[in-house]
């Protein structure tokens, strides 16, 4: 779940820096060959893997299943990562870009700390 939040962050970060990247850098990066849009669509689709993730532990696996614990805090970071994903496909501009950057990394820490309390609290 993390693992492919942070990823979908990576794309966002080359999009995010996309600019500089194809000018300065000239780097071959994820944005340069499928676009802005298309690198923006990648990351949402991973962003909604890890989601599926953190719903089918809440479903199935032990200590997450039905835990409110998980279940209340994973929900929060859920939908700031959906909020984040669909924003970088509808807004697309660079301000939005700047306010989510540490967004989904608050999102990846509140999901980290979901898992290590239901591991500790049962409700």
């Amino acid at each position: 779940m993390v693992f492919l939040s942070g990823l979908a962050r990576e794309i966002h970060g080359t999009v995010r820096d996309y600019g500089g990247d194809t000018k300065v850098r000239k780097a071959k990066t994820l944005p340069r060959a499928l676009g802005m849009q298309g690198s923006s669509v990648v990351a949402l689709v991973l962003y909604i893997a890890a989601i599926t993730v953190s719903i089918y532990l809440f479903l199935y696996i032990k200590p997450f299943e039905f835990n409110l614990v998980y279940g209340a805090i994973i929900l929060v970071s859920d939908l700031i990562l959906l909020y984040v994903g669909v924003g970088y496909i509808a807004v697309a501009k660079q301000r939005f870009y700047e306010k989510t950057r540490n967004l989904s990394l608050f999102s990846m820490g509140i999901a980290l700390i979901a898992i290590i309390l239901s591991a500790i609290v049962y409700i």
